[in-house]
C-alpha cells in the first residue's frame, strides 16, 4: 500500500482541520467555510517575530545602561527581558473568529477584552508584510471601520489572504 501525498482526493468533513492538505483548499488556499470554523492564532515563528521587534529597542539602549554601572545594565536588562516575556504572554492571549456576522478579536492577558467588527461596518482591509515577516511567511491585517482600527499581527500569510478575501467581498 503506497502512502497518500498531497491533499486528501476526497472531501472529509470530519477532519479538521484535515491533516493531508494542511486545513487549505484548492491551490493551497485556506477556504471561507474553513476560515469560519477556525479561530486564527499568532503562530510560534510569529509571536518570536513580535518579541524581536519587541527586543531591539532595549537592545539598542542596554549598552548607556551598562556605560552608567554594570548594576543599572544588569537591572535594565533583566526589567526589558519581563517587558518582552509579557509581549509573549500577550501575544499567547490573542484570537481572532470571523463570524458570518463580522470580527471578533479576544486578546489580554491581566485585563481580557473583546473586540468586535461587523461586516457591514468593516470600511477597509489591508494586508501588509515587512521584509523580514515575508520571509517567515507572516502577515499584517488592518481592519477599519468607523471610529475603530483593529491590527491581527504576524498571522499566516494564508490565513490573512482569506481574511482579507472574506471582509472584502461584504464591501460594498
Amino acid at each position: 500500500r503506497a502512502a497518500a501525498v498531497g491533499p486528501h482526493p476526497l472531501p472529509d468533513p470530519g477532519r479538521h482541520p484535515a491533516y493531508a492538505d494542511r486545513g487549505l483548499g484548492p491551490g493551497g488556499q485556506m477556504t471561507h467555510q474553513q476560515l469560519l470554523r477556525t479561530a486564527l492564532v499568532i503562530p510560534r515563528r510569529g509571536r518570536a517575530l513580535i518579541c524581536l521587534w519587541c527586543a531591539v529597542p532595549g537592545a539598542a539602549a542596554a549598552p548607556f545602561a551598562f556605560y552608567r554601572s554594570a548594576a543599572a545594565g544588569v537591572c535594565f536588562s533583566l526589567a526589558w527581558g519581563v517587558l518582552v516575556g509579557l509581549v509573549w504572554l500577550r501575544c499567547l492571549s490573542f484570537a481572532a473568529a470571523l463570524t458570518p456576522a463580522g470580527l471578533t478579536v479576544y486578546s489580554g492577558v491581566f485585563w481580557p477584552v473583546r473586540r468586535t467588527i461587523r461586516r457591514q461596518a468593516v470600511t477597509s482591509v489591508v494586508c501588509l508584510s515587512t521584509p523580514l515577516a515575508r520571509r517567515a511567511g507572516l502577515r499584517l491585517v488592518s481592519v477599519r471601520s468607523p471610529g475603530m482600527r483593529l491590527l491581527l499581527p504576524a498571522l499566516e500569510a494564508d490565513a490573512a489572504q482569506a481574511l482579507t478575501q472574506a471582509l472584502l467581498e461584504a464591501l460594498p
